[in-house]
This record gives structure tokens, sequence and C-alpha cells, in this order.
């Protein structure tokens, strides 16, 4: 199986601290930033063709909030008027590491993987290449990212008292782009571990978009609209994730319980309470 392969981990829970993990390839920092090629945008998202139209405006809406917030085409998406001609359903994901097919979905998840915990409202899994290992400058290149809604749980706008579908995509595809959990509460962030059912955010925080410039070395034009790239990057392939030695899963999710839990290949290490303030 493909967890045997590569070396896999999860966003730390704990702001601020490097965490070492054992591989072949001697120590790396499991807290190293993730992020695609510079200059491999847009990306193309599939849709699951079993969430409802109203479900699939959310989606949408999610997407373009990150392209207009940070005035730069991340994402490319399907028509919604075609939505039902170029879409995918993996409603009943049955394992994860098939999600390695070069297809970058947001999957409708129906039967909720047994992998995953229970309590998890979505999971963003990426597959991708560490560079730099041991090095101020690591980095983990993201070849492959897909995002698994758990509909064990009721969902806007078909359960208006459910969670907030917009609020919990645009979270995930935070992720999507290389963004880990945030836990510092005064930070004006969408990226938080935890999200009540109560809570809709209208868009990502400063904190959120400063960290993407950064990372994507972006900058407003003079004009201050639009967005410029300094670099191009040859990104890599499935392949080079399978064999490469450097390959490595990242499965990060976002709970519904307070609960945020450490997992390495699909085992839980440690959860613990999160307990943080919420911004709308």
């Amino acid at each position: 199986m493909l967890r045997l392969l590569i070396l896999a981990f999860i966003a730390s829970c704990v702001p601020g601290q490097k965490t070492t993990v054992a591989s072949g390839g001697g120590a790396v920092n499991a807290n190293a930033p993730s992020r695609w090629p510079l200059n491999a945008f847009p990306k193309t998202v599939q849709i699951s063709n079993n969430f409802t139209a109203g479900e699939i405006t959310e989606l949408l809406d999610a997407n373009d909030s990150w392209d207009s917030a940070v005035s730069t085409n991340f994402f490319t998406n399907p028509a919604a008027t075609n939505i039902a001609n170029v879409v995918s359903n993996k409603a009943h994901v049955a394992d994860l590491d098939s999600l390695l097919d070069s297809e970058f979905g947001i999957y409708k998840a129906t039967t909720w993987h047994p992998e995953l915990p229970v309590s998890a409202l979505a999971v963003t899994q990426l597959f991708g290449i560490r560079h730099g290992t041991g090095t101020a400058s690591e980095y983990v290149e993201i070849v492959e990212a897909d995002v698994l809604v758990n509909f064990n749980f009721p969902f806007t706008p078909v359960h208006p008292a459910g969670y907030d579908l917009f609020s919990v995509t645009l979270h995930e595809m935070g992720h999507f782009l290389g963004l880990y959990h945030v836990y510092n509460s005064a930070l004006d962030s969408v990226m938080f571990t935890t999200i009540g059912s109560g809570v809709a955010f209208t868009g990502p925080g400063s904190h959120d978009i400063s960290t993407l410039r950064n990372r994507y070395q972006l900058s407003l034009t003079a004009g201050g609209a639009g967005a410029t790239r300094q670099a191009v990057e040859a990104p890599s392939t499935p392949q080079d994730v399978l064999n490469s030695g450097r390959g490595v899963r990242v499965i990060i999710e976002l709970h519904a319980d307070g609960q945020c839990v450490h997992r390495e290949d699909g085992r839980e290490l440690a959860r613990h309470t999160v307990d943080l303030s919420r911004r709308r």
C-alpha cells in the first residue's frame, strides 16, 4: 500500500514548536511549510456530483473568496451551469491512497473513512515531496490535494442550523493552498482547528492573506490590483511521490468538538482539547 512507501505526518497542534520525526533520509521538520510550486496556478478543482446545487454554490464561492482576497487566480472552478458534465464522484472513498490520482477534488463523503475520526467535519489530504531536508528553507512541495467533507454532520444550506458549508470549505481550501492551523485567537484567520455550528466567516483573514502572499512570492502590482509571481518551478509528479524516497502525506482535520488530533500514517498519536475564540 502507498502508506508504506511514503512518510506521513500531521501538522502539529502546538504553535511555534519545531517537531522532528525519523525517516530514511534523516531528521525532518514535521512543521515545515507546504506549498504548490511557484507559478503553478490556477488549479482545476473537481466537485463531487452528489452535492446539491445549493451546496455547489457554497463551494464555488469559497474558492472564489480566496482568489479575490489575494488578488490572484488560485482556482479554476467548473461553471455552475455545466457542473454535472465535469465533476467527479468519490463519495465513498474506501482507500485514501486512491486519492493520489492527479485529480484535485472536493468530495461529499456520505460514508466516513474508518481511519478518520468521527468528530472531523472535514479533512484535507495532501501528497507531496519534501525539499531541503534539514535546512532552514525546508518545505513540502504539494503534488496532490483533496478535500473530504463529512456529511454525517448537518450543513447549510440544506440544514439552516447546521455547520456553515461556505466557512468549512473556505478553511479546507486554505489547507489545499498549504496553510496549516492557527492557534492564536488574536490573529485574523479562518484557519483555527475547530468550528462551531454558529460560526460563519465571510472570507480569508488578513493573517491568511499575508501568509499566502509571502509563501507564493506574490506582490500587488503598481496599480494596487492583481499580483505578480517572481519565480517558476518545475512541478513534481505522483510518481515522484512514490519513487523519490521523499514523498509525504499530510492529513489535516477540522473538528466539530474542540479536539485537535495528531496522526501519523493513519495512526492517532495524541489528542487534546482546543479552546479558541472565533471571529466572524
